[in-house]
C-alpha cells in the first residue's frame, strides 16, 4: 500500500466528530486509522485491528497494527522482547534503460512482495507504464513515484483489464523516477506469479512535450461518456467522488443529497467528459474503497465491491 498525496490526512468537517466513545466518527480513532494509513498500512483482514477498513471495532493499537508497523519500519530498539522476522529483502532498483520501449520481467511472491524499477526521463516526456501478469494467479498493482521514493505521483490496480495495471503519465521535471511492481493489497496480499513490465515513451522528443495547435485553429470540443457505478459491496453506498487525476481534492459528492445507492443497484451519468479521473466510494458507516489514473475515454462502469473497485467497459 502507498499513501496517495505524500501521506496528507483530510478530515470532513461536515462530519459529526465525537471524541473516546468508539463510535463511526470519533475523532481518536478515526485520526489514528488514517495515520496508519499516512505511514504506509492498508486495511487490515483482522475485524479486531485499528486498520480494520470499519472504524469504531477498535480504538488502540492491536498486535495486528503492531506487527505491520514493525515489518514495514522495524521494532522499537528501545521496547525489548523480539523483533518480527524480517522478510527478505527485494533486488536493489534497476534502471528501465533509455528506449522508446523497453520491457523488463520480476516476479511477486509473499517472500518479494514488491520491486522497484526506476526511468530516467525529461521533463513533459510521457511514458505509458503496463504490468501485465504472466503466470500464477498475480493481481498487478502499479506506482509511480517521485525520486525521493516520498509522494505517490500515480498508481493503479486493473485499469488494463483482466487484473492487470496501466498508468500513462507525463513527468513534471527531468529526473530518475521510481516505479514501484507490487501486487494488489502488497504485503497484505495473498496473489503470486511472475510479471513482464512494458514501459512505452511517447513518439515526441524527449523533454519537448506536443507542440499546441496554431492558434487560428479552434480546440475541438471535449469529447463525452457514460459514467456508471455499480454495487455490489453487500452495503449501502453513501457517497461517490469522481475526481480529474490532476486535483488536489475529492470534490463534491456526486450523489445528489439525501441520495444513496443500495447493493444490487446501479446509477448512471452521462454526458461526462473524458479523461483521467480517481474514484472514491464511501458507504454510510466511513468505509471506503479508492482506484486511480481511471481513463474514462469511452462509457466506463465502477464495480464497487467490499474491499476493491473493479473497472469495466461499457454501461448499463
Amino acid at each position: 500500500y502507498y499513501p496517495s498525496y505524500g501521506g496528507d490526512i483530510f478530515l470532513d468537517d461536515a462530519e459529526r466528530w465525537t471524541i473516546f466513545d468508539g463510535g463511526p466518527t470519533d475523532l481518536y480513532v478515526v485520526v489514528a486509522h488514517e495515520i496508519g494509513h499516512s505511514i504506509g498500512l492498508d486495511h487490515s483482514n483482522d475485524e479486531h485491528a485499528l486498520m480494520y477498513a470499519y472504524s469504531g471495532v477498535a480504538s488502540d493499537l492491536t498486535t495486528d497494527d503492531i506487527n505491520g508497523v514493525q515489518r514495514l519500519y522495524g521494532a522499537n530498539p528501545d521496547a525489548g522482547g523480539a523483533a518480527p522476522q524480517t522478510p527478505p529483502q527485494p533486488p536493489e532498483p534497476e534502471n528501465v534503460p533509455n528506449s522508446p520501449v523497453e520491457v523488463v520481467e520480476g516476479s511477486i511472491d509473499n517472500n518479494v512482495f514488491y520491486q522497484v524499477w526506476t526511468i530516467d526521463v525529461s521533463a513533459g516526456e510521457t511514458v505509458t507504464f503496463k504490468m501485465e501478469a504472466l503466470d500464477g494467479d498475480l493481481d498487478p498493482y502499479l506506482a509511480i513515484l517521485t525520486p525521493d521514493s516520498q509522494t505517490v505521483l500515480a498508481e493503479d490496480d486493473d485499469s488494463l483489464g483482466n487484473r492487470n495495471a496501466l498508468i500513462t503519465y507525463t513527468f513534471p521535471d527531468t529526473g530518475t523516477y521510481i516505479v514501484v511492481a507490487t501486487r494488489y493489497l502488497t504485503n497484505d496480499g495473498d496473489s503470486a506469479g511472475s510479471y513482464r513490465l512494458t514501459a512505452e515513451r511517447s513518439q515526441t522528443s524527449a523533454g519537448q512535450p506536443p507542440q499546441a495547435p496554431p492558434p487560428t485553429q479552434p480546440p475541438a470540443a471535449p469529447s463525452t461518456a457514460s459514467i456508471a457505478v455499480a454495487n455490489q459491496s453487500g452495503v449501502t453506498v453513501c457517497y461517490v467522488y469522481i475526481s480529474p487525476n490532476d486535483e488536489t481534492t475529492w470534490g463534491s459528492d456526486w450523489l445528489a443529497p439525501d441520495e444513496t445507492l443500495e447493493n444490487g443497484f446501479f446509477i448512471r451519468w452521462d454526458g461526462v467528459a473524458t479523461g483521467i479521473y480517481d474514484v472514491r466510494v464511501e458507504d454510510c458507516q466511513g468505509g471506503h474503497v479508492e482506484t486511480y489514473y481511471v481513463e474514462f475515454n469511452s462509457d466506463t462502469t465502477i464495480y464497487v465491491y467490499v474491499d476493491h473497485l473493479e473497472v469495466a467497459a461499457g454501461v448499463p
